[in-house]
């Protein structure tokens, strides 16, 4: 990514700047009152899934739908995130899916860790009225949509700064931690943990349901962004309200949905057909194997290998020194394996110019598939026979036994 060609968004560079500043000083200088952390804590987990429940999945997606306390809730919780309107996010959010991986991408990993991660929102790369139309017109029929981008200018600060500062200075005193620790310090993490759903999902993990884009799938990942951390999964199906679907994996967010959906504040919560998760899956890992197995030497393919007399084979035996047997018309070079045939070399040695066909087969020893395919990259020729030649043979050359 050129930087050089972009133009500085001062505004957000200030702001992205001093706020790290003020909440790392909060740390370090600040002491942590008890009553102060368990409402950080939960103010952090309120704007986290007003976030991930809220602009995410509910906004953007439409995964489920939400009564108006809960939207209202979502509305109000998520002005405390400091990340732009419901209506600003979305339209960002509904182009990166349009666009996955592309120039049109606001966040692209294509340009890079830094520009997806926070770059995007640092640099102005085009104008407002340069970009391509989204659909938004569900959104501007939301009533909690449009009140909270029309009041949003002071409506953030308000949420973000004012009420955990009033909380813990009014509640019990702590005017300092309240807002060093509940309004800088959570925002601060809720910042950067929701712009890890921009970058590290799109670059630790593994591609578990499709790999033409960038999203992936990793547990960390997970844990860092409340659960929207399989984000393969839901690029793939983004009208699922979950993104993790086994129980064992780290979803906080489909929970919420769910739980709300328990008390009748959610309903309609979507779910992709699990035959077409199971497809998509099964696709997958049909497709690694098949990369596993471009890894693998597989010896020369049969219909590859030339073609040679009998005659032709037992002279390069005994004439040139071939440690070459035959099985099921086919030549191997047994010289790099002497040593590890269980037989031992006195056995290897007396199958040298011979066809041991019966012997490999089950005369001597039923060789299991292992044995099987270790002799597929030993192979050298195929043995042509004519007629008089298989005659000859069973007289000259009887089965080892």
């Amino acid at each position: 990514m050129d930087y050089s060609k972009l133009k500085l968004n001062w505004v957000n560079v200030a702001f992205f700047s001093i706020t790290p500043l003020f909440a790392t000083y909060g740390v370090f200088y600040v002491p942590f009152h008890p009553t102060t952390l368990l409402c950080t804590v939960f103010l952090y987990a309120a704007t986290m899934l007003s976030i991930t429940a809220g602009h995410h999945r509910l906004w953007s997606h439409r995964a489920y739908e939400a009564t108006l306390p809960l939207r209202s809730f979502l509305a109000l919780a998520s002005a405390s995130a400091f990340q732009g309107s419901i209506l600003s996010w979305c339209c960002d959010h509904r182009a990166h899916h349009r666009w996955t991986d592309t120039d049109r991408d606001p966040y692209s990993a294509q340009k890079g860790l830094f520009w997806s991660h926070i770059g995007w929102i640092l640099f102005t790369e085009k104008t407002a009225s340069q970009r391509e139309p989204i659909y938004l017109h569900d959104l501007v029929r939301d009533p909690v949509v449009v009140w909270q981008h029309c009041n949003y200018f002071w409506l953030a600060p308000v949420a973000s700064f004012a009420l955990p500062t009033l909380l813990a200075g009014i509640g019990w005193g702590d005017w300092q931690g309240g807002f060093f620790h509940a309004a800088i310090l959570r925002m601060v993490l809720v910042h950067h943990a929701t712009f890890c759903v921009n970058s590290l999902a799109h670059y630790l993990g593994e591609a578990s349901y499709g790999d033409e884009r960038t999203p992936r799938d990793h547990i960390f990942t997970a844990v860092v962004t409340f659960g929207e951390g399989y984000h393969s999964f839901h690029h793939e199906f983004p009208r699922d309200y979950r993104n993790a679907i086994r129980w064992w994996q780290f979803d906080p967010t489909k929970w919420f949905i769910w739980l709300c959906s328990q008390v009748g504040l959610a309903h309609g919560l979507r779910r992709f057909p699990d035959n077409e998760l199971h497809k998509a899956r099964v696709l997958m890992m049909a497709k690694r194997l098949e990369e596993e197995k471009h890894k693998i030497d597989w010896g020369q393919a049969a219909h590859k290998l030339p073609a040679i007399s009998w005659d032709e084979f037992q002279q390069a035996c005994s004439e040139q020194g071939r440690y070459w047997t035959v099985i099921d018309d086919h030549v191997y070079d047994m010289t790099s394996f002497v040593e590890e045939h269980p037989g031992g070399r006195a056995f290897m040695h007396s199958a040298r110019g011979r066809d041991v066909t019966a012997a490999f087969n089950g005369g001597v020893h039923m060789h299991r598939g292992v044995a099987r395919r270790l002799l597929d990259s030993l192979r050298v020729a195929t043995i042509h026979r004519d007629s008089q030649t298989v005659t000859n043979l069973h007289r000259k050359n009887p089965p080892l036994l």
